[in-house]
């Protein structure tokens, strides 16, 4: 793993913030990003958050009014997959996020994000506000706009 002063698995709730700068708590997201790009965190997801941004981010630049350009949203793709996120996707995983799924009523693409953290042992930071609802009693589950970088 990276030597970082802190490791978090983030899922894309959180790293879709990046981009859509008009969203609660993108601030948050950001100041998240920054101690990622500084070194400060070590960011850890499954394979599966490199095709739900960029879904995000798609969904941004249609409608009406779109929230980003066609252009603007190539662009935060092409940023966030150059990202150098730690990601990882094996059958401890998939077994694991399974009965993750029974046990907390959560999505399975949930599921391996809270089956990552329990892997590392390292907390997992959501703004996904019903998927915390349901793991907010489990050890290390945090909510977004109450993550502080430790030791600042």
């Amino acid at each position: 793993m990276v030597q970082a002063a802190e490791a978090l698995v983030v899922d894309a709730s959180v790293a879709a913030k990046w981009p859509l700068i008009d969203e609660p708590d993108a601030d948050q997201a950001a100041r998240l990003l920054l101690a990622f790009t500084e070194n400060r965190v070590a960011l850890l997801a499954p394979r599966q958050i490199r095709h739900e941004v960029p879904s995000s981010i798609t969904v941004a630049t249609l409608g009406a009014q779109p929230r980003l350009s066609v252009a603007d949203g190539e662009a935060a793709i092409q940023e966030f997959l150059g990202l150098d996120l730690l990601l990882t996707d094996d059958a401890y995983l998939a077994v694991s996020a399974y009965y993750l799924v029974h046990q907390l009523r959560i999505a399975y693409y949930d599921a391996l994000y809270v089956a990552l953290s329990q892997r590392h042992t390292i907390p997992f930071v959501t703004a996904d506000n019903k998927l915390y609802t349901r793991v907010r009693h489990l050890p290390a589950m945090l909510w977004l706009g109450n993550w502080r970088l430790a030791g600042g």
